[in-house]
């Protein structure tokens, strides 16, 4: 007996997507700066990216839904999110709305906090035997 498996895009080349979340902003007290002091002079620790951010995915037929889990204090960026797939045809990457926010660095945003499900429409896929 074969089984015929439609895998979906070489796991959405994850590692790109990790590079985009490293422009993720964190927002903890203790990275602010007091007034006369070093920007840095404060010791903070942050999360890995794997530990801040969380990602899980799953697949319905023709739907991929990417979620990922945001730590307390860290936020992700609506306008980081890009997909590259591999071996398959995506459609647009669907994004819930952000909440907004003024960035000293890109000016007004929409970002994620929590969580935020993405959906991705696979137009096609090759299908692999086991």
């Amino acid at each position: 007996m074969q089984v015929v498996v439609r895998p979906i895009i070489t796991v959405l080349m994850l590692w790109g997507i990790w590079v985009q979340l490293a422009a993720a902003q964190v927002s903890t007290p203790e990275f602010n700066n007091d007034f006369g002091q070093e920007p840095f002079a404060q010791e903070s620790e942050f999360l890995p990216v794997e530990q801040a951010f969380v990602f899980d995915y799953q697949q319905h037929g023709d739907t991929l839904t990417l979620t990922f889990d945001i730590a307390d204090g860290y936020y992700l960026y609506k306008k980081q999110f890009e997909v590259a797939a591999r071996q398959a045809v995506t459609g647009t990457l669907q994004l819930p709305d952000g909440e907004p926010k003024e960035d000293e660095f890109f000016g007004l945003a929409e970002v994620y906090y929590d969580s935020v499900s993405l959906t991705l429409p696979v137009e096609t896929a090759p299908r692999m035997r086991l």
